[in-house]
């Protein structure tokens, strides 16, 4: 099945105004939560209990509450690609009390205004299909990960069930994410090929 670029399908205007955004969350939402909560444990478990934590495209905020939930010792910033008007995540970290520990900053996947080295941990939810050059968000994503940081991505992944829904001929193949991965320089990595997704997991517990 050939690729459709998000871009080009009708799902490349969903967070173009503030009822886009309403709607995702509320379709989305819950699971947004439930993959924040994954990464949270996931994180844990690999010792990360500490630092600053990105989250690569944060959408309607939903994972990095969930984040901040899951990791009361780190600070979470949610990286979203273009200032939402209604401001969802900070509304929904300052009703549940962590608005000292969870920000939004609007920027680009693609050239992120962060800092070298600035993450102890970056994550990311279907947003590697989304973005016109996937191999330059994971080079930034490298860039802003400390040496010894670690990274959590999720996405769908292009089978055959782009034959019901369009959205999954907009993803990648994990042959063509290890690719992508490989061209952007990432550190030590694995991936995992589930039914509908793929999780990839970098960082020195990666490391042969």
């Amino acid at each position: 099945m050939e690729r459709t670029p998000f871009g080009e399908t009708r799902y490349g205007a969903l967070f173009d105004d503030r009822e886009g955004v309403r709607k995702y969350a509320k379709h989305h939402g819950a699971r947004s939560r439930k993959v924040g909560e994954s990464f949270g444990q996931r994180l844990a478990d690999l010792g990360v209990r500490e630092g600053r934590v990105l989250d690569a495209g944060a959408g309607s905020g939903d994972t990095a509450i969930a984040l901040a939930e899951a990791l009361p010792q780190m600070e979470v910033v949610g990286l979203l690609a273009r200032e939402v008007e209604d401001q969802a995540g900070e509304i929904q970290a300052d009703d549940r009390g962590l608005a000292d520990r969870v920000s939004f900053v609007e920027g680009d996947c693609q050239a992120m205004p962060f800092d070298d080295d600035h993450f102890h941990a970056v994550v990311s939810q279907d947003i590697l299909h989304c973005v016109p050059d996937p191999v330059a968000m994971v080079s930034e994503i490298e860039r802003v990960l400390e040496p010894t940081g670690t990274l959590l991505l999720r996405n769908i992944r292009r089978c055959w069930l782009g034959w019901l829904d369009g959205v999954f001929k907009t993803a990648y193949t994990a042959h063509e994410v290890r690719d992508i991965l490989r061209e952007g320089g990432l550190r030590p990595w694995r991936i995992q090929v589930g039914f509908m997704t793929l999780t990839v997991e970098a960082g020195p517990h990666t490391a042969s």
